[in-house]
């Protein structure tokens, strides 16, 4: 398990269906893909099949999931899509412990191989104190986040043994 079929489900099991919430900063949304993000899509009515291309053509494509180990495909797809590719590439950047420049290029790649599952979703984590710290209105999403985090972990951990 470990290409953009195997995590689309599970992603899409955490982004849900159709929400509307007024302190998130992504907007309306429907499975994950955001009015923000895409302002001429009619959110309400995109279909779960254009939700995964998007997410194959925006997200696994243009943050290079394919070119990073098995072990970080999953946490860099989902963390793309829920913090944004730059910022999915700092913290993989930050987690390598190389140049942060949020650009995917060969030394990344390489240097990815040396980095652990475990050392990217530390770098998440505090990602999202970060957040929470310069907006305190998100910690309603706190608890959500870091479950997120656990079930990319457990998933990671079963797919090793």
């Amino acid at each position: 398990m470990n290409n953009f079929k195997d995590y689309i489900e599970l992603i899409l099991k955490d982004e849900g269906g159709y929400v509307n919430d007024p302190s998130d900063s992504g907007g309306e949304t429907k499975y994950g893909i955001s009015k923000r993000a895409y302002p001429n899509l009619n959110i309400s009515k995109l279909s779960k099949e254009d939700a995964i291309a998007i997410y194959k053509r925006d997200y696994w494509n243009k943050s290079k999931c394919e070119s990073l180990p098995y072990n970080l495909r999953y946490i860099h797809l989902d963390t793309s899509i829920n913090m944004g590719i730059s910022t999915a590439i700092k913290l993989l950047q930050k987690a390598a412990k190389i140049n942060i420049d949020g650009i995917i290029g060969p030394q990344t790649i390489e240097e990815s191989k040396k980095v652990t599952l475990q050392n990217y979703i530390d770098e998440r984590r505090k990602k999202y104190e970060e957040i929470i710290k310069n907006n305190p209105k998100n910690i309603k999403f706190k608890k959500g986040w870091l479950s997120r985090i656990q079930r990319i972990l457990e998933f990671g951990i079963l797919n090793t043994k």
